[in-house]
């Protein structure tokens, strides 16, 4: 969990899925995580797990802004509280970043005195990190945690539905990516780019639920291998 990590899959076809699974295998495991929800994806996780909801609607547990960074992250990463934070509850997205940033510069700051694995989730990557245009706030402080805090304990798992639309440099240097089916054929050249070109009509081929696991071998040594993700338990 404190590796780097990249979903990516068209809609429809089982991201959302894989990341719910994620979340569920590490809290299974005793571990507390963050989950960045741009889509309003990850509430039924409230259904079987102790978890603080934070954003700016009544919906949430919480209403906060970013001067309450410092505190989110001590909850997180020293009273192993798990947190889902409600990004697409605020009005002005751009407040909503602020607030993101705010929480992963201080999660950074924590992590490296505390040092313990914490995994962060992040859906809609390219909302943050994009392939073109400039990054937001919170992607900055993404891409300083991918490159600095491993180390550190901070765990990263991005995810997206279009790897074309997402920064390459991230993707790239990735541990670990479980490849969805998509359609585009800008976001194949991803594939052909990570993968190699053999493996485009193995994507192209997939239906929905399965993936191609690819691990760096420095992280694991085996081959991209097609698999059927396992349904998550909360609807």
């Amino acid at each position: 969990m404190t590796h780097r990590g990249f979903i990516t899959g068209k809609q429809g076809v089982g991201k959302s899925n894989t990341v719910s699974l994620i979340a569920e295998t590490v809290l299974n495991h005793g571990l507390s995580l963050l989950i960045v929800d741009s889509a309003n994806e990850y509430y039924s996780l409230k259904e079987e797990f102790e978890i603080l909801r934070l954003g700016d609607l009544e919906r949430d547990d919480l209403q906060i802004n970013k001067e309450h960074g410092q505190r989110i992250a001590e909850l997180c990463l020293k009273e192993n509280i798990l947190v889902i934070f409600d990004y697409k509850s605020y009005l002005e997205e751009e407040k909503a970043d602020k607030v993101l940033s705010s929480i992963l510069k201080h999660l950074s700051k924590i992590a490296e005195r505390k040092r313990k694995p914490f995994p962060i989730l992040i859906d809609e990557a390219k909302k943050f990190i994009p392939e073109k245009g400039k990054k937001t706030p919170a992607g900055k402080r993404i891409l300083q945690i991918a490159q600095e805090d491993r180390k550190h304990g901070l765990g990263l798992i991005l995810a997206s539905q279009r790897p074309a639309n997402t920064e390459k440099n991230y993707i790239s240097q990735t541990d670990w990516k479980i490849w969805h089916k998509f359609s585009w054929e800008t976001d194949f050249e991803r594939v052909k780019n990570n993968l190699g070109k053999e493996y485009k009509q193995t994507i192209d081929d997939l239906s929905p639920g399965e993936a191609v696991l690819d691990c760096d071998p420095r992280f694991k040594d085996i081959e991209p291998t097609k698999v059927k993700i396992l349904k998550k338990k909360t609807s």
